[in-house]
């Protein structure tokens, strides 16, 4: 028994005790406690179980494959729907029975074998055609066992298997929600005359993703559901779409409003520590591209009212409205939280500078103080909260700005032995220095190293 659950038997007592909780509901407190205490104990076991489904799965897929020539159509179809009933009363009798390891390895093999069925009737009948439609069907094949079985393992493949028949289906010509322009400009008005149904149709597959999401999800998937939608919403406007955009300012306003987006979000896919974590690395990773500007030279871009354009419009006006909503942890003060915002808010406005003024050195500037202002924010915030995975990113953080501009500034400089031998002793230097200060750092906020 674990010491979280001692203690809250020992709380049950006392409670019944005091006369706060009857005795009846005691039992049934600890009844559940002791329900929770089992199922963690088997959620290791039953993960290894639903792997054992997949490969069974698998399995039963190659035996087949490798007799294939031997079996007439009849007995090929006939013999996969007898498995598969066959695999569904199988599945019906032990979530009657509660054998949680079993339940899970059948529940995987019953979600798969639909799949590999539209295969085999593929296969039988010489059928071809995109790659989406399939995938569609086997989603809607797998509903009643998603929603009924309310098993975990079988919530994250079929999201894994929605999204991945997004993607496809946005970039396949042939499907019903393809996304494939076909040469010449779309203006706004022909865009929805054109890919309206297509829009309709993803829009929709998004909002059922959510739904899975937000009632069969953990929020560590649900935050990963999160961060494919962001990259879809980014691959639209680098693939082969009507929202295709090769201005390189306006890209880096889209990816810098794409990172705020996620910070104004990541609360609705459980706002975790780890999901703070991956928000900062978007925002470093933006600051620290924008620098390199400082080499760029201003030219004609010929940007046109036309749908990207617009679409780049739309992620920057969405982007900076999620943006201030972004906040880092639920203890910090207004003023903290508004710090955060505004480092969150700063590439893309020095993004939507780039696409309206080419102000390309003063971006290049403003992205490094940005990001020497956003390890200060990640130090501070480390030694005030006492996280010391805070303190560590913000050294980090800051000794790779210095070493990339002094490499970036004075990089030519080092042609001699000498010159590489004092470069070398100087980063030397400012390691052994980082490091000094980050203990120290971590000693303030009172948090082993």
């Amino acid at each position: 028994m674990s010491l979280r659950t001692r203690w809250l038997h020992a709380r049950v007592d006392d409670w019944a005790a005091k006369g706060l909780i009857t005795g009846a509901q005691a039992e049934a407190i600890r009844a559940d406690l002791a329900r929770e205490a089992d199922a963690s104990r088997a959620a290791p076991f039953t993960i290894l179980a639903s792997l054992g489904g997949l490969c069974v799965a698998l399995g039963i897929i190659l035996v087949i494959a490798y007799n294939w020539e031997k079996f007439h159509r009849g007995w090929k179809l006939g013999g996969f729907l007898v498995l598969v009933a066959a695999t569904a009363e199988a599945y019906a009798r032990i979530a009657a029975a509660r054998a949680t390891v079993a339940k899970a390895a059948v529940a995987l093999l019953w979600l798969m074998l639909p799949l590999a069925g539209i295969g085999l009737w593929a296969q039988v009948y010489q059928l071809s055609g995109d790659g989406f439609r399939p995938l569609l069907v086997w989603l809607i094949l797998s509903l009643p066992l998603v929603w009924f079985s309310r098993d975990s393992a079988v919530a994250v493949v079929h999201a894994i298997g929605l999204v991945f028949a997004i993607f496809v289906g946005t970039f396949d010509s042939d499907a019903a929600v393809g996304l494939v322009k076909h040469g010449g400009i779309i203006t706004p008005g022909g865009l929805l005359g054109i890919f309206g149904p297509s829009l309709a149709g993803l829009v929709l597959l998004w909002a059922y993703a959510a739904a899975v999401g937000r009632w069969q999800l953990g929020s560590r998937a649900r935050l990963w559901l999160l961060v494919a939608g962001l990259v879809w919403a980014w691959s639209l406007a680098v693939g082969d779409t009507p929202f295709e955009l090769h201005d390189t300012p306006a890209q880096f306003a889209i990816c810098a409003s794409l990172v705020a987006a996620y910070w104004g979000l990541r609360g609705l896919a459980g706002g975790s520590e780890g999901s703070a974590e991956l928000g900062v690395l978007g925002v470093a990773v933006a600051f620290y591209a924008m620098t390199f500007f400082w080499h760029a030279h201003p030219g004609s871009r010929g940007l046109l009212e036309t749908v990207p354009l617009g679409y780049a419009k739309l992620l920057v006006a969405a982007g900076c409205l999620l943006g201030v909503r972004a906040r880092g942890s639920a203890d910090e003060t207004p003023a903290l939280r508004w710090v955060l915002r505004g480092l969150v808010l700063l590439p893309v406005v020095l993004a939507v500078l780039l696409v309206a003024r080419e102000w390309y050195r003063p971006v290049a500037v403003g992205a490094n103080l940005g990001l020497v202002a956003l390890c200060g924010w990640l130090m501070a915030d480390g030694v005030r909260r006492g996280v010391s995975t805070r303190i560590n990113l913000g050294t980090t953080l800051l000794g790779i700005l210095i070493m990339t501009r002094f490499l970036d500034y004075f990089g030519t400089m080092l042609q001699s032995g000498v010159a590489f031998i004092a470069a070398g002793v100087m980063f030397i230097g400012l390691a052994w220095a980082l490091n000094r200060g980050r203990r120290e750092l971590i000693s303030r906020a009172g948090v082993k190293p």
